[in-house]
């Protein structure tokens, strides 16, 4: 008899404690703090993961673009092959040989050049960047001088330049920005062409100041192309 009302007094005292309000109300509170909490903190993570995304998502749109560039020029490159071939094929002529000489030329007076890069078909000829202001001095110098496959050929130019000194408009000096340019050319079998690049200043004294630089090509056939020709651009 005593040992079911132990049991008895056991059974309240659980049916009490759970209908007292002040232990739901601890539970409860309890609860919705850590809910709250858990929302305060998915707003942040969120924004974190998404400023990172847009990071990522500009270097990779950065990458994508010069992917992008390299591709258009080597299939141009391969394009102007292939129509040299093909040309060649129909003909039922052997392929000849041709000689392309490229020079550059700086006539800047008031452009520092911090660096240059020249390409022909696509691939590098000529990269430097400027670490004791002597690329400016370079004022004519030859890039190329040798034999090529006769037909298309291109020849781009990317240079970044600094503003050393504009008269009225020195407040800008030291001012840095970029300009490029590409050409593309005919070479006919047993010739010799030469490239002039020639980056001079256009323009009147109040025109902007970054349209005042130019990247300006020009082309010739110097002369025919013989044995002493190929035996020369062979030594270089």
């Amino acid at each position: 008899m005593k040992n079911l009302f132990i049991i008895i007094l056991f059974f309240i005292s659980i049916i009490v404690v759970a209908n007292d309000p002040a232990v739901n109300n601890n539970v409860d509170d309890s609860s919705k703090q850590k809910i709250t909490d858990t929302k305060k903190e998915l707003p942040e993570d969120k924004e974190k993961v998404s400023e990172l995304t847009e990071s990522e998502f500009e270097i990779k749109l950065k990458d994508l673009e010069t992917d992008v560039n390299k591709l258009k020029e080597k299939i141009f490159r391969s394009k102007a092959r292939l129509s040299t071939l093909q040309e060649t094929l129909i003909s039922g002529k052997s392929i000849q040989s041709a000689k392309l000489v490229i020079k550059h030329k700086n006539e800047f007076t008031h452009f520092n050049i911090k660096s240059i890069m020249y390409y022909l078909d696509g691939e590098q000829l000529w990269t430097v960047v400027d670490v004791d202001g002597s690329l400016t001095k370079i004022k004519k110098k030859e890039l190329y001088n040798k034999v090529v496959i006769p037909g298309i050929h291109m020849i781009s130019v990317v240079v970044k330049l600094e503003i050393s000194e504009l008269g009225l408009f020195n407040y800008a000096k030291g001012y840095q920005f970029q300009i490029k340019a590409n050409r593309s050319f005919h070479i006919q079998e047993g010739t010799v062409a030469t490239v002039s690049v020639e980056l001079k200043e256009k323009g009147g004294y109040f025109n902007k100041i970054t349209d005042k630089p130019d990247i300006v090509f020009k082309a010739g056939i110097v002369k025919e192309l013989s044995a002493s020709n190929v035996n020369e651009s062979k030594k270089k």
